[in-house]
């Protein structure tokens, strides 16, 4: 509750006219994000949109820009978001809520990157392959695209990575 009150406060307070437009192909995302957090957060300030390319991001696949009297903005590359549709097979769903997450947190929760990973075995393994991995403890990991080669993990863990990033107990 406090952490709704203080995102009211704080995007109230800034002067500029408080405004939400979100693209109707990620907006499944965004409520999802909302649903995630136990519905303690309310979006009332937030652009989302699906962009050619991101001048600011490089070669990023999503970015998120915020700042004083201004309304938090997620772009994310619509290339992207179209090699990741429905009808393109493996784990598109996965990728998208990973990136639509990470950048939510970045808009939403104002939180910055975590980079620390951790060390786990791999099971099965054999010969000379590697026999552990290094995951991210956090899905605002900096490079949100190591987390999109092991969705799978991603996954089995979902509900650990959403603890963390709303930060519950």
């Amino acid at each position: 509750m406090r952490l709704l009150i203080l995102l009211v406060l704080f995007t109230t307070a800034c002067g500029h006219k408080l405004q939400v437009s979100i693209d109707p192909q990620v907006q499944p995302y965004v409520d999802r994000f909302v649903q995630a957090s136990g519905e303690v957060i309310q979006i009332n300030d937030l652009i989302v949109e699906l962009v050619p390319a991101i001048p600011e991001g490089g070669d990023d696949l999503a970015y998120c820009t915020w700042g004083d009297n201004q309304t938090p903005r997620v772009q994310i590359v619509q290339w992207f978001w179209d090699q990741t549709g429905p009808n393109t097979g493996g784990d598109s769903d996965t990728l998208r809520e990973l990136v639509v997450f990470h950048e939510l947190g970045h808009c939403v929760l104002f939180r910055p990157h975590r980079n620390d990973t951790f060390q786990m075995s791999i099971p099965g393994v054999t010969g000379n392959a590697p026999s552990t991995a290094q995951y991210p403890y956090s899905i605002m990991y900096y490079e949100v695209d190591q987390m999109l080669v092991n969705t799978s993990y991603y996954e089995q863990n979902r509900e650990n990575y959403m603890q963390e990033l709303f930060q519950r107990e």
